[in-house]
Order: structure tokens, then C-alpha cells, then sequence
């Protein structure tokens, strides 16, 4: 297969993502797995709103059911 022969083009972005320190993808890393938990309990929260917010816990839950 001749096009395995040009990998390196498949890598042009490998120097630049080198740079990214480790610190900070740790930390984004566990920033985004901490976004689910964050978002129920904003739906907890807003429990308590009544009607107003019922359009907000319709789709949240939704969205929550998604990520499981």
C-alpha cells in the first residue's frame, strides 16, 4: 500500500500538540469529567423553580440521560 509510505503527512500536527503541557490537559481533562456532575446538580437546583424552569430540567434530563 504506497500511501503508507506518507505517515509523516498524517503528523503535521504532532510538534505542535508536544508543546501542550501535561499540567494543563490534566487539568481540562478533569474539568470536562467533572461537567456532568455540574449539570445535575444545576437540574437538582432547579427543582425548586416550579414551572419556570420546567423547559430547562425537560431538556437537561434529556441531556443527562445522554451522557450515561
Amino acid at each position: 500500500m504506497p500511501e503508507l509510505l506518507d505517515f509523516d503527512k498524517d503528523l503535521i500536527h504532532l510538534e505542535a500538540a508536544s508543546k501542550i503541557p501535561l499540567k494543563a490537559l490534566a487539568e481540562e481533562m478533569q474539568a470536562v469529567s467533572k461537567g456532568p456532575e455540574k449539570v445535575k446538580q444545576e437540574l437538582a437546583a432547579a427543582e425548586n423553580d416550579g414551572v419556570i424552569s420546567s423547559g430547562f430540567r425537560k431538556g437537561f434530563t434529556i441531556f443527562i440521560l445522554g451522557l450515561s
